[in-house]
């Protein structure tokens, strides 16, 4: 397997990742548990009459903050250049469509069959790496 290509500005590129399983774990699962806690924040806003496109700006704006201050007494703004403005537009649009969509669904199904669709990503995953990346798929 090969390593991802460092970011453009990133001190840190050239050193070794340190591999942490156990750390790793922890967080893979206190993700999850906060991701499943944003579902049930979406649901009960949404059930009390707030807008989709509302709860996703107040999500967006509260979490920009924190980036701005991780990104300046990291890195600094500087790594925030992109020679490829189209691409990263690309994505935004891509993200926060599906974050639209996400969160409608939430507001619209059971909290436990919103979850349980979420589950057929992965597939979903297998065939667009594959149709999009050219990524080799088989066993």
């Amino acid at each position: 397997m090969t390593e991802p290509a460092p970011i453009a500005g990133d001190a840190a590129a050239s050193r070794p990742v340190a591999q942490s399983p156990a750390l790793g774990i922890l967080l893979r699962v206190l993700a999850m548990a906060l991701l499943a806690m944003l579902a049930a924040i979406v649901k009960a806003c949404a059930e009390r009459g707030v807008p989709v496109l509302e709860i996703i700006f107040f999500r967006n704006a509260f979490a920009f903050i924190p980036v701005m201050l991780y990104i300046w007494r990291t890195s600094g703004f500087g790594v925030l250049r992109t020679r490829r403005p189209g691409a990263h537009l690309t994505r935004s649009a891509v993200g926060l469509t599906g974050m639209i969509f996400g969160f409608t669904a939430v507001s619209l199904l059971p909290l436990t069959q919103s979850t349980a669709i979420s589950f057929s990503a992965p597939l979903f995953m297998v065939a667009l790496s594959a149709l999009i990346l050219k990524e080799p798929v088989g066993l």
